[in-house]
């Protein structure tokens, strides 16, 4: 089997991931914040020391600005549904994912709020000149890092700068670049970074995070509920980080997490990168060679991820993911990915989408060279 769909959820991952989350389980197994017995502190330390690790990884100064949730697109609707009013303009692009659009639509549906859409072409390049024209006034502006469909990595630069210009927050969705790159909250100007764990962060699925600036005092709690502080008041509190974590958390999860931080430590942003870039290389290569498949290439400008999408020009998405499946066993990702709006802006709505490879640091030379020979020999 050849796993390909890494941007769904990074697959295998570490051993020291599954060795933390049964330790957790089988030595720890308590609810931190709750009690004052052992194994309560212990718990309580273990995510102490995740909240430290994260903050540090993103360039988060406060670690207590950093917090837990279920997974990313429960920190994105935390920050949208805790910062945005009735009235309020926010400016995204035509690549989102499904994540941030639909929230937003929704709150454009019952809150009132206002959208603009900065424009792109088929590479994913993206229209600077109408993005700064679209950019007075906005509350808001909101934009992936890493796209799920391409691999185009966004500029964050331009978004900061953008922003700053414009008196406006900074909303980041890292959940494709979150441990592949070097993000840093403060020299990047990101208000809100929100991201999943279990893909380039390599820990289990369940759990996102979401981290804010010193700006973002304003931003209300989503959700309300038990925090194991100040108990005796039926009003959230306000302190941090228990003003946005409700209930109990993921802790085997959490556990994990921390376990796959120090080992992507051990390893390093510019080993991790180049692994996957040098196998996104190749298979890119290898696909234009083929007259029978289109590849979604990104513009010479923009950077990427290790993701990298592709259609056939005759034959059926479905019937060549199938073959691949099952004549090969190479696991890919075929459709929509959950961002119709990117399929719109690079031409691939009207086929469906595209099939994606999105291979991973675990994916070996002899993996991709056995992708590389099924795809030649189904395209004959």
């Amino acid at each position: 089997m050849i796993y390909l769909d890494n941007a769904a959820t990074t697959f295998p991952k570490p051993p020291c991931v599954t060795e933390a989350m049964v330790s957790f389980m089988t030595q720890i197994g308590a609810n931190p914040g709750r009690s004052a017995h052992t194994l309560s502190i212990e718990s309580a330390t273990v995510m102490f020391q995740c909240r430290k690790a994260l903050s540090k990884l993103i360039g988060q100064k406060d670690f207590l600005r950093t917090f837990f949730t279920m997974n990313a697109t429960m920190a994105i609707n935390t920050c949208l549904y805790g910062l945005l009013k009735e009235g309020d303009v926010v400016l995204t692009t035509s690549l989102e994912h499904n994540a941030l659009m639909r929230p937003l639509r929704m709150l454009e549906k019952t809150r009132g709020i206002k959208l603009r859409f900065i424009p792109s072409d088929f590479t994913c390049k993206l229209d600077k000149k109408v993005a700064k024209e679209l950019s007075h006034g906005v509350k808001l502006i909101a934009c992936v890092h890493g796209n799920n469909v391409t691999g185009a990595l966004m500029p964050l630069d331009f978004f900061a700068t953008l922003a700053r210009e414009a008196g406006a927050y900074l909303l980041v969705d890292a959940s494709q670049s979150a441990g592949l790159i070097d993000i840093d909250m403060q020299r990047d100007g990101i208000d809100m970074l929100c991201a999943s764990a279990h893909k380039g962060l390599y820990a289990p699925m369940g759990l996102g995070f979401f981290s804010l600036s010193s700006r973002m005092d304003v931003l209300e709690s989503f959700m309300q509920g038990g925090t194991g502080s100040r108990s005796e008041e039926e009003i959230q509190p306000d302190l941090l980080p228990d003003k946005y974590e409700s209930g109990t958390p993921n802790m085997p999860a959490i556990a994990g997490l921390l376990a796959a931080l120090k080992w992507r430590e051990s390893i390093g942003y510019e080993a991790m990168y180049a692994h996957e870039i040098r196998h996104r290389t190749q298979l890119k290569e290898a696909l234009k060679a083929l007259d029978s498949v289109v590849v979604c290439d990104v513009h010479e400008a923009y950077a990427t991820t290790g993701v990298l999408s592709w259609y056939p020009k005759a034959q059926s998405l479905s019937r060549i993911a199938q073959t691949l499946n099952n004549q090969y066993g190479i696991l890919t990702r075929v459709g929509l990915h959950c961002s119709p709006a990117t399929h719109k802006s690079i031409g691939t709505l009207p086929y469906g989408g595209t099939i994606r490879f999105s291979p991973s640091f675990f994916t070996t030379d002899e993996e991709i060279e056995s992708v590389i020979l099924a795809m030649r020999e189904i395209a004959q």
